[in-house]
């Protein structure tokens, strides 16, 4: 699936299970579909209730292409969690994680740990 190819009658649901949920919703607003948020807590355990909230949410969307995107991490949980319906398997997406360092900083990450830890007791 290429976002890009959605259009505004088109509908996203977003669910999220990560500490900051902002830059992955920033991002899938770029797009031109209607997005909608379905979070939760950091690492949170999703129960079967939970599985048939995001279900409930997903057929109530209106759009004539409708998905469910997750980060990756969730996506994992996702999957593998044995409440996770069966008619959403078809329509999930997942954005991939990418890390990357500053460039620019000359400091090593041991540096910088050294840095922000307390100083060893003698």
């Amino acid at each position: 699936m290429q976002l890009h190819h959605l259009t505004p009658a088109d509908s996203i649901l977003a669910v999220t299970g990560v500490a900051n949920p902002r830059p992955f919703i920033k991002y899938l607003r770029r797009y031109k579909a209607k997005v909608r948020i379905k979070r939760y807590s950091d690492h949170h355990h999703f129960s079967h209730s939970d599985m048939e909230s995001i279900l409930a949410k997903f057929v109530n969307m209106s759009g004539d292409n409708k998905i469910l995107v997750t980060t990756e991490k969730d996506a994992v949980r996702l999957r593998h969690n044995p409440y996770f319906p069966y008619e959403l398997r078809r329509c999930s997406y997942y954005l991939p994680i990418n890390i990357s360092f500053d460039e620019f900083n000359t400091d090593t990450l041991a540096d910088q740990l050294v840095r922000m830890l307390p100083p060893a007791r003698p």
